[in-house]
């Protein structure tokens, strides 16, 4: 919970990104150790914590910014933070690119406030390579469940990904049929509900469907429009908590409530600020 020490210093963060890289539930899991899954909201909101730092109190207010289409750059918001996070995907490019321009407009600014850039879903790390694809084949083999259940997770995170590539599923090792633990119907059934191709090949005995499997590949992509190569990021550029994590922060219990701009345009801080940007200009 806030405290209503006056004496306690205070930090304000807003949390900026393109829609779905993760703002509120990176700003929930720093405030709570919690993770949520699924968030959406179309409001800013503002969560308030007091932690203890350093042997002692400190009031943080962080406001995660909501970003619907191609909304203007929230100099508000940012006008009233100490700090600024800039948050992407790394499983999205058209997030990174929203960043960049974010960090090139935060950098145009007077008493622009600190800033850190987290590249955050570091854990689909696999699906970086998948932006780079203009194909993607998904291949299991019809003797193991465990790596059909992988294709099957597979393909529900490529669903999800924005500009997905074209994708083929593959069951591989039709030759082992007598140690079958996946049937044909059941890798059918799968494709189908995504929309896709679907065949079984025996790589061992050169299959023919394998190589119908390329053809229809190459040619569904370049029947495609050319889109541009993917970002390769090899390493996310920051993380919230790194490598050699120092010693954790000490939470109580915090609040969050729907922020509007309004708000933050009332905060002693905010005034304070234009003010001193107005005489600069003078």
């Amino acid at each position: 919970m806030k405290t209503e020490d006056k004496n306690v210093p205070r930090v304000r963060i807003a949390v900026l990104g393109n829609i779905n890289v993760g703002k509120s539930a990176l700003t929930v899991r720093y405030l709570t150790r919690r993770f949520i899954g699924e968030y959406r909201s179309n409001t800013d909101l503002l969560y308030r914590q007091t932690i203890s730092l350093d042997s002692g109190l400190l009031d943080v207010e962080i406001v995660d910014i909501s970003v619907e289409g191609e909304a203007d750059f929230p100099l508000e918001q940012i006008q009233w933070a100490d700090a600024c996070l800039i948050v992407y995907s790394i499983t999205d490019k058209s997030s990174f690119d929203y960043a960049s321009k974010s960090l090139a407009e935060l950098k145009a600014l007077q008493n622009a406030p600190f800033a850190y850039l987290i590249g955050n879903k570091a854990d689909l790390d696999h699906l970086r390579a998948i932006q780079w694809a203009d194909a993607c084949l998904i291949v299991y083999s019809i003797t193991d469940k465990s790596s059909f259940d992988y294709a099957s997770k597979s393909l529900a995170e490529l669903k999800a990904l924005q500009n997905a590539p074209f994708a083929y599923l593959i069951g591989n090792k039709a030759d082992l049929d007598h140690l079958r633990a996946v049937s044909e119907s059941e890798g059918a059934k799968l494709a189908a509900s995504y929309g896709i191709g679907f065949c079984e090949v025996s790589v061992a005995e050169n299959s023919p469907a394998l190589y119908k499997a390329f053809e229809r590949i190459l040619s569904e992509s370049r029947a495609r429009p050319v889109k541009q190569r993917k970002f390769s990021v090899s390493k996310m550029i920051g993380t919230l908590i790194g490598s050699s994590a120092p010693k954790p922060i000490q939470i109580t219990q915090g609040t969050v409530v729907p922020c509007h701009k309004g708000d933050l345009h009332k905060s002693r801080v905010l005034k304070r600020r234009q003010a001193f940007a107005a005489t600069i200009s003078l």
